[in-house]
């Protein structure tokens, strides 16, 4: 009962109902006071300054993107192309716990003949969506798969033939 009532006080800041308590048990209710004030002042600080950090960072990163320049929605598109087109190249897709196989085998999973890859990012922050065309050997129909989150691709026997990545950069023919 004590507790509640005194951190109630202290809460509202209601000195009525903290008169009311310190006349009843004066002797403790002091000693509890004088403790729990200090306290309070430090988590406050403490509260503050995480707040002025994190608005900190918000306003340094929303400065630092748009001196970069940086443009939304950003779009992304490379396409690789199989090094033999009779044979298809391998073109693993891994998203979050699925895996997607093509060219393992050629029956089961026929070689890629090429692969375009769409990667949109609509906003800051945003989750990326994943477009992928692919066209098999054994087909000439392509397959579109549309994907969102993290995706990353295995790619063997085929080679970047083109992207919109900035020359200099890992990605660029």
């Amino acid at each position: 009962m004590l507790d509640i009532t005194l951190s109630r006080a202290i809460a509202r800041s209601d000195r009525i109902e903290l008169h009311r308590v310190s006349s009843r048990w004066p002797g403790q209710v002091k000693g509890a006071i004088d403790a729990t004030i200090p306290r309070i002042g430090l988590e406050m600080k403490r509260s503050v300054e995480a707040i002025i950090a994190f608005l900190g960072l918000i306003v340094t990163a929303s400065v630092s993107a748009a001196a970069a320049g940086v443009e939304y929605p950003q779009l992304i598109r490379t396409r690789y192309e199989a090094v033999d087109q009779k044979i298809g190249g391998n073109f693993v897709i891994f998203s979050e716990r699925e895996k997607i196989f093509y060219g393992l085998d050629p029956k089961l999973y026929p070689g890629a003949r090429y692969v375009e890859v769409t990667q949109v990012t609509p906003t800051v922050g945003s989750t990326t969506l994943t477009f992928v065309e692919i066209t098999t050997v054994a087909s000439a129909t392509s397959d579109y798969i549309h994907l969102t989150g993290n995706v990353r691709f295995r790619i063997s026997g085929m080679v970047l033939k083109s992207s919109n990545f900035p020359p200099g950069a890992a990605m660029s023919p």
